[in-house]
């Protein structure tokens, strides 16, 4: 998959929403379930690693329209990854042009 078409689904699926129904989202649910209820310190480890905010987090979860905690905590965690990924290709678009502009 090449970045103009990684940037083309990373764009078009802006509501979080729609990734509820896919397979990936279902199956990191359910392993943030099990870290919620068998290895909270796991979880906690997890979330750092992956630099979900703090903040963030604890607004989403006091949110009432949240449904649940692992389906919030699951949606916080593919968010924080598309914008690294975001961050990433704007980065190394970047990067490219101005290497291009050194020429």
């Amino acid at each position: 998959m090449t970045n103009t078409q990684i940037e083309k689904t990373l764009f078009e699926n802006k509501n979080i929403q729609d990734w509820e129904d896919n397979s990936f989202f279902q199956l990191l649910n359910s392993y943030i379930q099990h870290l919620i209820q068998n290895d909270f310190p796991a979880l906690v480890n997890l979330l750092y690693r992956i630099d979900i905010s703090e903040k963030k987090l604890k607004d989403q979860l006091d949110n009432p329209e949240n449904r649940d905690t692992s389906t919030t905590i699951t949606t916080l965690i593919i968010e924080r990854q598309i914008e690294k990924i975001k961050t990433r290709i704007n980065y190394n678009k970047t990067d490219h042009e101005s290497k291009e502009e050194r020429w």
